[in-house]
């Protein structure tokens, strides 16, 4: 099966790792060279001859759908399903390694900025084009987190923080991205899985971030404003559960 599942320890660890877009990182099974995409440090996808059947049947789920009665009632519906995956060992590649991964799983990167080396043209990685500028948040600033699954391991509610290194948009991408697929279009995702938990946080003062536009990626349009925390985030305040998005 295509879909796989992070056991807690291997969770964790990737949850402390930087993303390499919102939800997104790369991780290689262990044992092999096989790099896999890694989704909000929980599901690990294989792209086979059978993923477009087990993804279908994953889009049907109940608590995908926002069918579930409550935000508990998601968690535990989600969390039957996951534990219903065959587990994977994988282990976090590095940061330019991940990024060279990336390419090979899901083609080239569309917005390469050209430079060579040894007289090859080789893309710059999407960071460096996406998130030129560096800002601090204001006093009633409120950014937003679009997630594929209704638990986060970037976001904790009782500690009121957010993991470093770890995406979010601006409030103004709010009604630009009203669905799970829109958001995957809008902030250039990786396909297949919607993005339709979105998490809204509120960072306190003086917050450092890095923002920028969305460039073309994947064969997504892009076209947002995205930015990066890399460091801890501290909420003003309680961290409500995620709103469900339809998928489309």
């Amino acid at each position: 099966m295509p879909l796989f599942r992070l056991e807690p320890d291997i969770a964790n660890t990737f949850a402390e790792k930087p993303e390499i877009a919102m939800g997104v990182q790369i991780g290689r099974i262990k044992g092999t060279s096989t790099p896999v995409p890694i989704f909000d440090a929980q599901v690990a996808l294989l792209l086979d001859d059978k993923a477009k059947e087990q993804i279908e049947n994953l889009l049907r789920q109940d608590w995908m759908m926002g069918l579930a009665p409550s935000s508990a009632k998601q968690g535990e519906d989600f969390q039957q399903w996951s534990n219903d995956l065959d587990s994977v060992a994988v282990e976090p590649l590095p940061l330019d390694e991940s990024l060279t991964a990336l390419q090979s799983i899901f083609g080239p990167f569309e917005d390469a900025v050209p430079t060579t080396k040894g007289g090859i043209p080789v893309p710059t990685p999407p960071f460096v084009i996406r998130l030129p500028i560096g800002d601090q948040t204001g006093a009633d600033d409120v950014y937003y987190r679009y997630e594929r699954f209704p638990t986060s391991r970037r976001v904790n509610q009782s500690k009121r923080t957010i993991k470093p290194e770890t995406y979010a948009v601006p409030s103004s991408e709010l009604e630009f991205m009203p669905t799970g697929f829109s958001a995957v279009a809008r902030c250039a995702l990786p396909k297949p899985l919607p993005a339709c938990w979105r998490w809204e946080i509120k960072p306190t003062a003086k917050t450092y971030f890095r923002v920028g536009a969305v460039v073309p990626l994947f064969g997504q349009s892009g076209g947002g404003v995205e930015v990066y925390f890399p460091k801890s985030v501290d909420n003003r305040g309680p961290i409500a559960d995620p709103v469900v998005l339809p998928r489309f």
